[in-house]
């Protein structure tokens, strides 16, 4: 008999842990970012990164705060090999994807997603839906001026040139590594989950059988010792 409880606790403490799918969280403010103008204080840049296993997607929610003139332009890097195919249902409106530089005290050129609020305001969130496992990267606003002056805001891990952490040595990770943020990256679903292989979650119907089958065998056992 305890050798059918010692087996039965033991499938269920794999529940929670085979269930599990990463959530990432991190933030910039001050020293993070490279701000500019009235951007300069008060200025902030969060995001969470979650995994749904019912659609096999990866969710990216962003929030960029300002203190003053109103956000118009935000671009959001993802890996050079992300196409409009990897934008899935959910994503908030965007203007396109493509190649972005030149910009008013931007460090270097960027691939990615450019963003705009419908509506002039100091506080923006925005979510990207895809298939694209995280990686480190980086971003840049730009808003309105302050007098002659630009308002703008960039990780400060985005510099010149360009080098984001590799994913192989980095792997996505609550914080900030570099000052830099998560971004959608070259990895699908189906190859890496914060840097391990991922772990194939039965359904609860086939789970509950694998439970039962394992106290059957458990009880034979007791009844021919």
């Amino acid at each position: 008999m305890r050798s059918v409880i010692f087996v039965f606790a033991l499938l269920v403490s794999w529940v929670p842990r085979l269930a599990a799918y990463p959530v990432y969280e991190g933030s910039l403010s001050s020293g993070g970012l490279n701000a500019t103008s009235s951007w300069n204080t008060k200025t902030s840049f969060s995001w969470d990164v979650s995994y749904d296993e019912i659609s096999d997607a990866w969710i990216y929610n962003y929030h960029l705060s300002v203190n003053k003139k109103t956000i118009q332009y935000v671009y959001l890097e993802t890996s050079s090999t992300f196409s409009e195919e990897n934008i899935l249902e959910g994503t908030s409106d965007f203007i396109k994807l493509g190649m972005f530089g030149e910009e008013e005290n931007q460090p270097d050129t960027l691939f990615g997603i450019e963003f705009a609020p419908q509506k002039k305001k100091t506080e923006y969130t925005f979510t990207i839906v895809t298939d694209r496992a995280p990686a480190w990267g980086d971003f840049y606003a730009i808003g309105q001026k302050t007098g002659k002056a630009w308002n703008t805001v960039s990780n400060s891990g985005f510099k010149s040139p360009d080098t984001d952490p590799l994913a192989l040595l980095y792997p996505a990770d609550d914080g900030s590594v570099f000052g830099h943020i998560l971004i959608p990256g070259d990895e699908d679903t189906d190859s890496i989950i914060g840097g391990e292989e991922a772990i194939i979650v039965p359904e609860p119907a086939t789970f509950l059988l694998l439970i039962a089958a394992a106290l059957c065998i458990a009880a034979g056992r007791i009844k021919h010792s």
